[in-house]
């Protein structure tokens, strides 16, 4: 393995935990980041983890299908393409527990607020005892195109920010001279887009700043001036200015509540798109220069309020449309160990979901290293498939394939509940994690410039055998290649996430498997035990790093 050739401070896998709500702390990282994501949200309304900004303890599912949904789209921006996400989730009944109908109180820790606390909640569709099928209400959510986020995320804030433009605020475009001072000529007008409020009140414009995270507020006139009319200002007047790309986010965001500057709106998202055009010569078409002169006296006589009509080629701001995850694989954890059920009226529930997913159609899957041992000893071709088709739409058909005793992963992972001797109590098996991590990272790394991961080459090899046929078939582990097109063939290790950390199990998988780990808990005494557990003695190559600069290197 590479890993053989480099120093011992090399050779130490590294980890990152961060405290903080997962959808606040992953807008650190910049796009396309991780490898594999595996993790296990907290279940809804079972258990206490005692953070008012918790998920689990939401009123109704339907709350709560919005909050994971929510963090799982931060999750995709930070995502690589060729990524995958191992989601684990549970199912429960709307039922009133038990220790919920008890006359004595029941307050043990972390069951409190949670199933051993709980009433059945009152619901349209979902009866009492019902099962509520939680991880296909939240799979099918996940599937769900949606609208790509603006930099001004409150449909509320929205709407008060595109009032406040209605009122006090413009939007325009500046034209500028391009200008080369080597040959001492003027080329073509250039122009921006650029959008500006002033207000007298300070904190208006700070609020603005708040809700977009964008610009500064500047002094524009002192109390006591006078303008080109000989009005004198009594007050400081302040103004909010962005220019360029900032300006055409924030005309995205506030365009569908706006009122009286919806054309201005309109002419700078043209602008826009003809900026944006791509052409063959070195100059700007005349045609498409004469259209940006065209808005530019448009958007003029708009601020001046003199009545324009748009001509056809102008365009409304359009709404980025995401798709949603690729649903790629339900895996059932089936539970050797189950916890005991008292309904005498249905069969005893041991298994939960792993839901596999993906942002694009291909993405990196290491089917070799995951393939299982197959019951029977290889002995050459087999045949499968009947000949006689009769009764369905399938071909006939009569196929062989080669039995080389492996065969691909299958979708139901039989596992024993384990349990964690730290103060956590709700913790997956690391044997059950384990594939997740080895089939979404490369066990050679990554490309140290791009990221792509090393593909695995195999071959199906003939070896002596003492059967009918002579020989055995086998795969033969061929070696890596690297899978981009970058010049370099340097290394690193491949970065994987859980934004629900808890305890760190899925660290301790990946750093085992000798990849970096980034986790995220909201739980300071969790955060706690699973920096204990990541560097105890059973992971000694492994240090803690404190940036997500130091992690991402």
């Amino acid at each position: 393995m590479w890993q053989k050739s480099l120093s011992q401070n090399e050779l130490m896998s590294k980890f990152l935990l961060l405290e903080g709500k997962s959808q606040d702390v992953l807008k650190q990282f910049p796009d396309n980041t991780f490898h594999a994501v595996v993790t296990s949200p907290p279940y809804w309304s079972l258990r206490d983890y005692f953070n008012d900004d918790q998920l689990g303890q939401e009123s109704t599912p339907e709350e709560y299908v919005k909050n994971v949904v929510s963090i799982m789209r931060e999750v995709k921006r930070t995502l690589r393409k060729d990524g995958a996400v191992w989601f684990n989730i549970g199912d429960s009944y709307n039922n009133s527990s038990g220790f919920c109908r008890a006359t004595k109180g029941w307050d043990r820790k972390g069951r409190k607020k949670g199933s051993a606390d709980k009433k059945a909640i009152k619901h349209p569709t979902i009866k009492t005892k019902d099962l509520i099928g939680m991880p296909w209400r939240v799979a099918f959510a996940l599937q769900e195109p949606y609208v790509v986020p603006t930099c001004v995320q409150s449909e509320v804030d929205r709407a008060w920010l595109a009032s406040l433009f209605d009122a006090d605020g413009c939007l325009g475009i500046r034209r500028f001279d391009s200008y080369r001072k080597e040959k001492k000529q003027v080329y073509q007008d250039g122009y921006v887009a650029y959008t500006t409020v002033g207000n007298s009140d300070v904190e208006i414009l700070d609020k603005c700043i708040e809700i977009t995270n964008l610009g500064k507020v500047n002094l524009k006139t002192k109390a006591g001036s006078s303008d080109n009319r000989g009005i004198v200002t009594r007050r400081d007047n302040y103004n909010w200015r962005l220019d360029g790309n900032s300006a055409l986010e924030i005309n995205k965001a506030i365009y569908p509540y706006l009122v009286a500057k919806k054309k201005q709106a309109c002419l700078i998202y043209t602008l826009d798109k003809l900026n944006k055009k791509k052409h063959d010569s070195k100059t700007v078409p005349k045609d498409i220069q004469n259209k940006k002169e065209k808005l530019y006296e448009l958007i003029k006589k708009c601020n001046q309020r003199e009545p324009v009509d748009l001509p056809s080629w102008v365009e409304e701001p359009k709404q980025e449309i995401e798709p949603g995850w690729y649903l790629r694989c339900d895996i059932g954890w089936e539970k050797t160990n189950p916890m005991p059920d008292g309904a005498k009226d249905r069969p005893t529930r041991g298994h939960e979901y792993i839901f596999l997913l993906t942002k694009s159609p291909q993405y990196f899957y290491d089917y070799y290293r995951v393939l299982e041992d197959t019951k029977y000893q290889p002995d050459g071709i087999q045949g499968f498939g009947a000949t006689n088709q009769e009764g369905t739409f399938r071909m006939d058909q009569e196929r062989t394939f080669e039995h080389y005793g492996k065969r691909n992963r299958r979708a139901v992972w039989r596992q024993s509940v384990s349990t964690y001797r730290g103060k956590h109590f709700a913790t997956y098996p690391p044997k059950l994690i384990t594939p997740c991590v080895q089939a979404s990272t490369s066990e050679e790394g990554c490309c140290v410039e791009c990221g792509t991961p090393w593909v695995r080459t195999f071959e199906k090899v003939k070896e002596d055998a003492y059967n009918k046929k002579g020989y055995n078939l086998v795969l033969k582990d061929m070696g890596f290649h690297k899978d981009c097109k970058c010049k370099t063939t340097e290394k690193k290790r491949c970065l994987v996430l859980d934004p629900f950390n808890g305890t760190g199990t899925t660290g301790e998988v990946a750093i085992t498997d000798h990849q970096n780990y980034v986790g995220i808990e909201l739980n300071k005494e969790y955060l706690e035990i699973a920096r204990e557990r990541l560097d105890s003695g059973d992971n000694c190559f492994s240090h803690e790093v404190f940036t997500v600069e130091d992690i991402l290197k």
